[in-house]
């Protein structure tokens, strides 16, 4: 066993140091992907803000980044962007729920005074019933 010893811990360190290579390159990948897709929920949905045209110049930017080989910047500019379309879809969505809150409020008021009336009714009934 003693004479395998220095093979097997050169292996080991071997290993170790190639997973401590760097992962960017996927990130990066990764990361555009992600970017790509939620550009394409933005367009679809006509999401337009000031956040979206932040993301669309980062996700340019990163895609150039990542032409020159520039891994470690692609990927935070990449993640950069996808964060900017991740919070131009939430206030979007924020915007969506407020206005049906609004209209759900709206819809709750007329089906209260349609309950007052009904029960005005129930009562001037009861009264003609009992008098």
């Amino acid at each position: 066993m003693t004479k395998y010893l220095p093979a097997v811990v050169l292996c080991a360190a071997a290993l170790l140091l190639n997973s401590c290579g760097s992962s960017y390159p996927l990130f990066v990948n990764t990361t555009l992907a992600e970017t790509t897709g939620l550009r394409e929920y933005c367009r679809k949905n006509n999401i337009k803000s000031i956040e979206v045209q932040k993301a669309d110049s980062l996700a340019v930017a990163a895609r150039m980044k990542a032409k020159e080989g520039n891994d470690n910047e692609a990927y935070w500019m990449a993640d950069a962007a996808a964060t900017y379309y991740r919070l131009a879809v939430a206030k979007h969505d924020l915007v969506q729920a407020k206005k049906k809150i609004a209209e759900l409020r709206k819809s709750l008021s007329a089906a209260r005074e349609q309950l007052n009336t009904y029960k005005e009714v129930l009562n001037e009934l009861e009264n003609l019933r009992n008098p």
